[in-house]
C-alpha cells in the first residue's frame, strides 16, 4: 500500500520518553499533512512496551529495538514507513520533547515544495520557555570549533560557538539558509534522503545533523530554517554529559571531520589531544563530585 499523495511520514525515535511520544503521536494526528506515523522505541528498559495502543490502528507503527543509535534507529523506522506505504515525499524526523502545531508543519512542508534546492527544512528551535535557541541552525563545523568543545581549558582558551550565525540573522526573513538545521525536528524529503543514502549508521550518536548536511550537500541540496514558525524543544531526557557520552561524542566528532570534512593528519592528532584532556576533566569532575558526597 502506497502513503496518500502529498502526504508527511513521521518518524519518532523514543529512548525512555513515553509520555512525550505518545503525546507527540496525538499532536501530529491532528496535522493535516501528516500520513504515516512510525514510534521506534530503543528504550531497552523502561520503554513503551505495553504503553503503545494509540499506535495499533491504521497508518502507525510501533517498532521495538535494542538501542543501536539515533542513526540506525531513525533508519529503521523510515525503511519500515517506505516498506509499508512507499516512498513518501516528505520525511518528519523528531524527538518525542518537541512541542509542535499544525502550522509550523504546514509551513515547513510548503517551503520545500516550492524550493526545489532545498532538502531539507526545520522551524526555528525555541527552548522549553519559549526563548528563542541559540543554535537553531549552524555553520559547518571546523576543527578549531571543535576543539573548544572537547575541553573546558580549551573552550576559554580558543573561545565557544564559533559556528553560530548571529542573532540578527533569523530575524525579518520568512526563512533562512543554513549549513546545518537542529536535529530535534526537521523535514526533509524522501527522495533526497534515499539519494543521499539515509542516516550514517556509523554515528551511534552527536553529529549526525551534520554528517546528513554534508551529504545533501554532496548531492546539490541546500538546507533553511523557517523564522516564522517555531517549535519548543523541551529536553525532556537528561542532557548532562557524563563520561560515556563524552567519548561518544568526541568519536562522532573525528568521525565527522575524518570521514565527511576530510581533516588532515595535524587535525585529527590535534583532535585525540583534546580528547585526552577532555577525559581527564571529566574524571576530575566525577572525583571532586564522589569527595563531596561522602563528606
Amino acid at each position: 500500500m502506497t502513503a496518500p499523495a502529498g502526504r508527511v511520514a513521521a518518524v519518532i525515535l523514543n529512548h525512555k520518553d513515553n509520555a512525550n511520544a505518545l503525546r507527540l503521536v496525538r499532536t501530529l494526528r491532528g496535522c493535516a499533512e501528516i500520513g504515516p506515523i512510525c514510534v521506534v522505541d530503543n528504550s531497552e528498559t523502561g520503554g513503551l512496551t505495553g504503553w503503545e495502543e494509540p499506535l495499533k490502528e491504521s497508518g502507525a507503527l510501533f517498532l521495538k529495538t535494542v538501542n543501536d543509535g539515533y542513526s540506525k534507529g531513525n533508519n529503521l523506522g523510515i525503511s519500515a514507513v517506505e516498506s509499508q506505504w512507499g516512498l513518501p515525499e516528505i520525511f518528519l524526523v523528531a524527538n518525542p520533547d518537541i512541542l509542535i502545531d499544525a502550522d509550523a508543519v504546514a509551513r515547513c512542508v510548503r517551503l520545500l515544495r516550492t524550493h526545489p534546492e532545498l532538502g531539507l527544512a526545520a522551524p526555528r528551535m525555541l527552548h522549553g520557555n519559549g526563548t528563542p535557541h541559540d543554535l537553531p541552525g549552524w555553520r559547518r563545523r571546523t576543527v578549531r570549533g571543535d576543539l573548544a568543545y572537547s575541553s573546558g581549558i580549551l573552550a576559554r582558551t580558543l573561545g565557544m560557538r564559533r559556528e553560530a550565525y548571529p542573532p540578527s540573522y533569523w530575524d525579518d526573513r520568512p526563512f533562512v539558509r543554513v549549513d546545518c538545521a537542529a536535529g530535534a525536528c526537521f523535514f526533509i524529503k524522501a527522495s533526497a534522503l534515499r539519494a543521499c543514502g539515509y542516516f550514517d549508521e556509523r554515528s551511534f550518536l552527536f553529529y549526525e545533523e551534520d554528517i546528513l548536511g554534508e551529504k545533501l550537500r554532496r548531492i546539490g541540496l541546500g538546507e533553511a530554517v523557517c523564522t516564522d514558525c517555531s517549535y519548543r524543544h523541551l529536553e525532556g531526557v537528561s542532557t548532562a554529559v557524563s563520561l560515556r557520552k563524552y567519548r561518544i561524542m568526541q568519536r562522532s566528532r573525528t568521525y565527522y571531520h575524518r570521514v565527511y570534512r576530510r581533516a588532515g593528519s595535524a587535525a585529527l592528532l590535534a583532535l585525540r589531544a583534546a580528547t585526552a584532556l577532555g577525559t581527564c576533566e571529566c574524571l576530575l569532575k566525577q572525583a571532586l563530585q564522589t569527595f563531596k558526597l561522602k563528606k
